[in-house]
């Protein structure tokens, strides 16, 4: 366990999730969600012709983490939910908090919110059992994101404190703008909102992914940031930032089933 969640750790750090399905074999980076999605694909083949259960459910995780960012959530809760229970009947323990954080998040996104919080919490329970830290913080951050699906924000603002202190003291960098743009939603739209620390949030999440290269959470930090700034009056630079948004995800094929705008067919590149 400690190897693997090292390698994880190692490889993940910096780049971070959010951008995990944007790197080919050869380190160069997919330019959009389909070439992603057929690489997704070819892996799943070849693992399950090699039939060793444990890359079995990582390309099948692999597979359904790039068709939630396709925005298509049945196909990637039909790879998720495979995963998963290769990971149950081979009894993969050190896979199943992996599996389980991306498919509980998935389940909240498909409105199935219970039965999401659900697995994401087991899911970070499972990563501080095995003293697996990025799962901890991974799990930690995107269980917080659906509880603000799910409007429930009891004991959220420590909740994404810890976060960020937790993947700041390990260098998860990646994470450490998940949390930041955690606190900016909340600061934002919580029970006793906080404009500007809210925007400052948004803007440091938003500056570290210009520097990494998280182009997914790019989009995200610049749509949080302009609905903070549209509460303030600033439409015209919110407008420029929603612009910016949706010209990224056009040019991914990426589809951000999380957000929602007024206007979300701009975030829909069909």
């Amino acid at each position: 366990m400690n190897g693997f969640a090292g390698h994880l750790s190692e490889i993940y750090g910096t780049r971070g999730n959010n951008s995990l399905y944007l790197i080919a074999d050869d380190g160069a980076p997919f330019q959009t969600v389909a070439d992603a999605i057929d690489a997704a694909r070819k892996a799943c083949l070849i693992a399950d012709e090699v039939r060793r259960p444990a890359d079995i459910a990582l390309a099948y995780w692999w597979a359904g983490f790039v068709w939630s960012h396709k925005g298509d959530l049945g196909e990637a809760l039909q790879a998720l939910e495979h995963g998963f229970e290769v990971c149950r009947a081979s009894q993969i323990n050190y896979l199943v908090p992996i599996l389980s954080t991306s498919l509980g998040y998935t389940y909240v996104l498909a409105g199935r919110h219970a039965e999401g919080i659900q697995l994401l919490t087991k899911a970070l329970a499972l990563s501080r059992a095995n003293k697996f830290t990025y799962g901890e913080a991974w799990s930690s951050a995107y269980l917080g994101f659906a509880k603000l699906l799910d409007n429930d924000y009891e004991g959220m603002l420590d909740h994404a404190r810890s976060v960020l202190e937790l993947a700041r003291k390990h260098v998860y960098r990646a994470i450490e703008v998940d949390a930041l743009r955690l606190l900016g939603d909340l600061y934002r739209k919580g029970p006793a909102p906080a404009q500007g620390e809210a925007e400052r949030h948004y803007l440091r999440a938003r500056e570290m992914c210009l520097e990494l290269g998280l182009r997914p959470e790019l989009a995200r930090c610049e749509i949080g940031l302009g609905q903070t700034l549209v509460q303030s009056g600033g439409q015209a630079e919110a407008e420029r930032l929603f612009d910016s948004a949706s010209q990224l995800c056009r040019s991914m094929g990426l589809v951000l089933p999380d957000v929602h705008l007024d206007r979300p067919a701009d975030l829909n590149p069909s």
